[in-house]
């Protein structure tokens, strides 16, 4: 299997920061974040894009991040607590500023002073965001009771119902083969999302609100990767033009469902518990002034649904892509499952209790995060600790790097989910794990992603083991909306034994 690169990339137009002060190489026990020293650090590295491109043209540079923006990111960027770098755009100079330290990320997210704006050339600061964009809608957010805990454990009949039909589907059909896991993890969310937060929608509806979300997400994801090269902007605007089709399906649709929803309510047509829809429209109808806001709605909904549909189902591929390659750690997770599936007692009051399989989650994230890069634009000067940053810079806060970076996790490339559990995940420095955003701008599906993705896991587990196939391996991921396996991932399903 591929080794990450060790190499340092050097390039004349990068300068580096000072390198990090917190857990130093000769410093093993804070790198260890708490990991007990009888873990075995003998664990899966999965396969990483090579960090940077060296010696290699202008062309071949824009031909790799074209094809992968994670390489982007050089050595430097793992190993420095920030890398500035200044680049041309005709007669513009464009300076970008890489944080990679824990104080330096949290005064830009909590942005106490208003210095920071969202990028505007960004994919996820418009309709189809995942983590920045709920912030302009912060009110409205806070308004709705959709992802309250209340709401969540709410939710856990029918998400686990759909969890439980996908174990007995599979052990029901033709195993020991090769299953491509993908379409089936879409699948299992798609009807979690249907059951749950478009519970009110007709099914043909609901269904296909998921269809056009989904070719809407493979559209944009395909060109989002312009938005990190420096091509010209006609070129950028070209490929959005050519993409349109599939996100103007989805808004159309959406947008029907909630002007429909909308005129029943007021033609007095009895209201059912709302779904996503309704809680929105009631939220605001609350505010004073505002009566028709059918296209904010749309917006909020494509938004809030992306989060959960993409990041769900690509966190589960993953997961149980890596529980495949790591019989021991699935042993631990399958020994949680039969005990929890064993006791009649409610699924939302004992999930807690399957640590291994919530740490396994969360290394999943820390390797592959939904969000692989946020930006900010620099509104005013700012003296952000001991780093001046200048207006009109772009400040880039990659969970990508963050999670991977050399001077604050142990081994960051291997698969430990002991990181997350014990005592070991209340040693993790605040703001070094960013899965889903920070500060204001943490998403607000983050609750229902981890729900879906545990009850699928303890679901499948119960019942299955998961293999990788012969002469396999884990692919490279690359960014589109999320991180996605360069190849497909197939597994090999079979019954767990007694």
């Amino acid at each position: 299997m591929e080794q990450p690169i060790k190499k340092a990339f050097s390039h004349q137009s990068t300068r580096c920061g000072t390198p990090l002060p917190i857990a130093q190489p000769d410093d093993p026990g804070a790198l260890t974040q708490g990991l007990s020293p009888c873990i075995s650090t003998d664990r899966l590295t999965p396969p990483i894009p090579k960090r940077g491109v060296t010696g290699a043209s202008p062309l071949r540079t824009l031909i790799e991040t074209a094809r992968n923006p994670l390489a982007i990111w050089t050595l430097n960027h793992f190993t420095r607590s920030h890398v500035t770098k200044t680049k041309s755009s005709g007669r513009t100079t464009i300076t970008e500023i890489a944080l990679g330290r824990p104080d330096l990320i949290r005064h830009v997210l909590d942005n106490k002073a208003g210095r920071y704006g969202f990028f505007s050339g960004s994919l996820h600061c418009h309709d189809l965001n995942l983590s920045e964009g709920m912030g302009a809608n912060q009110p409205f957010a806070q308004s709705m009771a959709q992802f309250s805990l209340q709401a969540l454990n709410g939710y856990f009949p029918a998400m686990e119902t759909e969890a439980s039909l996908l174990a007995d589907k599979l052990l029901a059909s033709q195993l020991d083969r090769d299953m491509p896991i993908s379409p089936v993890m879409s699948d299992v969310v798609s009807r979690m999302i249907q059951t749950t937060l478009l519970a009110q929608v007709p099914d043909i509806e609901s269904q296909m609100v998921m269809q056009t979300l989904e070719a809407s997400l493979e559209a944009t994801g395909a060109r989002d990767a312009l938005t990190y090269l420096d091509v010209p902007a006609w070129v950028q605007r070209l490929s959005a033009r050519l993409n349109q089709g599939p996100r103007a399906k989805l808004r159309q649709t959406v947008l029907q469902l909630v002007s429909s929803r909308r005129n029943r309510r007021e033609y007095g047509l009895p209201p059912k518990t709302p779904d996503l829809i309704g809680a929105l429209i009631n939220a605001f109808r609350a505010k004073p002034g505002l009566d028709d806001h059918d296209e904010q709605i749309t917006s909020m909904v494509i938004a809030i649904l992306s989060t959960c549909y993409a990041t769900s189902y690509q966190t589960l591929v993953w997961a149980l892509a890596l529980l495949a390659c790591a019989p021991d750690i699935q042993s631990k997770c399958a020994a949680e499952a039969r005990t929890l599936c064993a006791d009649p007692a409610p699924m939302s009051s004992k999930i807690e209790a399957a640590q291994m399989v919530k740490a396994v989650i969360s290394e999943t994230l820390r390797l592959y995060p939904p969000v692989p890069v946020m930006r900010r634009t620099v509104l005013q000067d700012d003296l952000n600790h001991d780093l001046a940053i200048a207006r009109g810079s772009t400040v880039l806060i990659s969970p990508w790097v963050l999670h991977r970076h050399h001077m604050l996790w142990y081994d960051p490339d291997s698969f430990i989910p002991e990181r997350f559990s014990g005592e070991a995940r209340h040693r993790i420095v605040p703001y070094t794990f960013l899965p889903f955003g920070g500060g204001e701008q943490t998403c607000i599906g983050f609750g229902y992603m981890m729900q879906a993705t545990r009850l699928v896991v303890l679901a499948l587990l119960n019942q299955l083991t998961v293999h990788y196939p012969a002469g396999q391996t884990l692919p490279v991921p690359v960014q589109r909306v999320g991180l996605l396996p360069q190849s497909q991932i197939s597994l090999i399903v079979r019954p767990r034994g007694p």
